[in-house]
Parts: structure tokens; C-alpha cells; sequence
């Protein structure tokens, strides 16, 4: 008994967030000079196919260091994934997003888009390829436009909007 809760399949495709995670800075030489692990560690915790890797897994705080050196939680968001939730981005309310009148008609908006939407798709009891594709991305501009009003209204407790 491996003492692992998932299969090796989960733990590979751990490795390959972490394969394109390290990708995204071009090579590993550029993501080991933003964190405390050297090139050839790096290589070994995206490597899937050599069994002496199959344990080595990057650790959290490096994970940190380099999703926050691009800007990308790819290794963040697919764990989220593979535990059944979504990674939403947070406004930042402190930049002016808008004030509560503003966003209460923005995410009526996208919310109301995306309804629509899916009701024009489903009307033929089909989604085809292409909505497939595009009705995601609606759905998530209507989170995204919630998350901000929610974010606002709570950073606002107690102050005039």
C-alpha cells in the first residue's frame, strides 16, 4: 500500500500544473532564481515519467513564490479543481471598481447575459460545441461581475456607498 488517498494519475497531473507553471517563465533556470529550489529540483517535481520522481512534489511556498512571480496560480487553481471549487480572482476594491450602483448593474448585466444565453442554447435541448465553449466564459464574467459587488459591499461595512 502506497499510503497515497489518490491514484498516481492525480499526482502526474499535479506534475504537469507544476510542468506548465514552470513553462510560463521559459525555463528553469529563470523560476529557480525567484525561489530557494535549484534547476535540477525544479525539472524533477514537473518529471511524470521517471518513477525516482513520482514522490518529489514542489513545495507549497515555492508554489507561492513562482505563481506570484507571474501572476498565474496554475498550480493553485488545479489543486482547487481536483478538490471540486473554482478559483476566483478578487477585485481590488481600493482601485475604484465602482461604486455599489455601479456593480449592482454590472453583474445584473452579465448575470442576465448569461441567462439568456443559455436559455437561447438549450431551446433545442442541445448545446453544441460552440455554445460549450462560449457559455462558460459568460457564466464566469457573471461571477466575476458578483465578486466584485460582494467584495465592495463588504470592504463598505459601515461606510457610505
Amino acid at each position: 500500500m502506497s499510503g497515497r488517498r489518490h491514484s498516481i494519475l492525480v499526482y502526474r497531473g499535479l506534475k504537469s500544473a507544476v510542468g506548465r507553471l514552470l513553462d510560463l517563465f521559459g525555463c528553469q533556470e529563470a523560476a529557480a532564481e525567484v525561489t530557494r529550489i535549484r534547476r535540477q529540483e525544479l525539472s524533477d517535481y514537473a518529471n511524470r515519467r521517471n518513477p525516482d520522481c513520482e514522490d518529489r512534489h514542489m513545495p507549497i511556498d515555492v508554489v507561492f513564490d513562482l505563481e506570484t512571480e507571474i501572476g498565474d496560480p496554475v498550480v493553485t487553481r488545479e489543486l482547487a479543481r481536483r478538490q471540486g471549487f473554482l478559483l476566483v480572482h478578487a477585485p481590488d476594491v481600493a482601485a475604484g471598481i465602482g461604486g455599489i450602483e455601479a456593480l449592482t448593474g454590472k453583474a445584473l448585466k452579465e448575470t442576465g447575459d448569461a441567462v439568456a444565453k443559455i436559455g437561447a442554447a438549450i431551446d433545442d435541448k442541445v448545446i453544441d460545441a460552440g455554445e460549450a465553449d462560449t457559455l462558460p466564459r459568460e457564466i464566469d464574467e457573471a461571477i466575476v461581475a458578483l465578486c466584485e459587488l460582494k467584495a465592495l459591499i463588504a470592504a463598505s461595512g459601515g461606510k457610505r456607498v
